[in-house]
């Protein structure tokens, strides 16, 4: 497993799994908001007692509700403010001890909670990737009541320890990671067909490319469209299609929003039939198993959820050479490109439609490396360090 920075050398093991409180006050739907509930679940199965806090209305709160936890709702941001005593009353009846906070919007919560009880030990994420300054009074407040702030890679870490005002030893880099048990074992030739035809609506024949993601600009799907366009062109005699797992949310699926900008440039390149828009899907894992080669052109991704959930699927995975990627994606398990540079994106999709053995072997390459490195009951492992610690 890939260490942590400043890990904790003599984790406490005689210590009891402490109660946790996460946080996660976000109307949005994307993979920030689905990893709280998803880390509190590989809690439980360690022994932790896990609440949670959320928006009233919100796909967070439903994932904590799907997920079995008990958990506290809000109206609004300033409402949680507003109640923060019962929520600490709260805290109390249930012996909570530890909170963490997963949105730089949570930390006023999460920081008068700590003023009103010392005692309470918190933690955050930083799952962004911040580099704007955190250093104003009211941060400074904030960010005083945190026991560690974990960034999850090292281009986020080194961002983190210049915007934040924490010393060095309270900023941690710790990996993420996913819940491994829906790719094992690998999906057989009838089931990726089955979802082929039934999830996805694509043809079951020929290769499938795939990029996995809510729509968003960021996310970099219009891109690898464009780089789609360029590989049309290329005298290929692989038979192919592609498709786009994720939906929009917010502004981005709104009218003139980047999803609309998506299907007018999938239009306008005459892609229509080469491309098929499944929407948001619940069972990734087994999409993508039903995947051949993924591609993840984040233009800046401060971690990469869908860069190791691809590997883990045995997909053969193209990334963008930007942001930690490269910290995932190494020579012997991927390809890196410019997703800017659409003749090279093509290129390297190219290479790998026509080269079986090299696609079989980095995909299985890439699923041997996530299943080593990258799984949440590890990942809890360590966190769990740094709670009781």
């Amino acid at each position: 497993m890939p260490r942590s920075i400043d890990a904790p050398q003599s984790p406490l093991v005689s210590v009891p799994a402490p109660n946790v409180l996460q946080i996660c006050l976000s109307k949005s739907w994307g993979g920030l908001e689905m990893y709280p509930a998803q880390l509190a679940a590989a809690l439980v199965r360690q022994g932790c007692q896990v609440h949670g806090a959320a928006l009233e209305g919100t796909a967070v709160a439903d994932s904590f509700k799907k997920a079995g936890l008990s958990h506290l709702t809000f109206g609004s941001q300033w409402r949680a403010l507003l109640t923060v005593k019962k929520t600490l009353a709260y805290i109390r009846q249930h012996q909570i001890t530890v909170i963490h906070a997963h949105k730089s919007g949570d930390m006023r919560l999460a920081a008068f909670l700590v003023q009103l009880a010392p005692d309470l030990k918190l933690f955050f994420t930083d799952h962004m990737g911040v580099s704007m300054s955190k250093k104003d009074w009211l941060h400074r407040w904030m960010y005083s009541k945190v026991t560690r702030l974990f960034s999850i890679s090292r281009a986020t870490h080194a961002r983190n320890l210049n915007a934040f005002p924490l010393p060095a030893e309270r900023i941690t880099m710790l990996y993420n990671g996913i819940d491994l048990r829906p790719y094992q074992p690998p999906s057989s030739l009838e089931h990726r067909q089955e979802v082929r035809r039934i999830t996805l609506k694509v043809p079951v024949d020929g290769l499938l490319l795939g990029i996995p993601g809510r729509i968003n600009r960021g996310k970099g799907q219009i891109q690898w469209v464009q780089a789609l366009a360029v590989l049309v062109k290329l005298p290929l005699t692989v038979q192919w299609h592609a498709v786009i797992v994720g939906e929009a949310t917010g502004e981005d699926a709104l009218e003139g929003g980047y999803k609309a900008q998506l299907i007018e440039r999938i239009e306008a390149l005459g892609l229509t039939s080469r491309v098929t828009l499944a929407g948001f899907q619940s069972e990734m894992a087994q999409c993508l198993q039903a995947i051949d080669i993924a591609a993840i052109a984040s233009h800046n991704e401060a971690f990469g959820l869908s860069v190791i959930e691809a590997m883990a699927a045995g997909c053969a995975v193209v990334g963008a050479n930007s942001g930690a990627i490269p910290e995932l994606i190494k020579a012997d398990v991927g390809l890196l490109v410019n997703p800017d540079d659409s003749q090279a994106f093509a290129d390297a999709l190219a290479a790998l439609m026509q080269d079986d053995e090299r696609r079989h072997g980095l995909g299985h390459r890439a699923r041997e490396h996530a299943l080593q490195n990258f799984g949440m009951d590890a990942y809890v492992t360590r966190l769990l360090e740094y709670y009781r610690a």
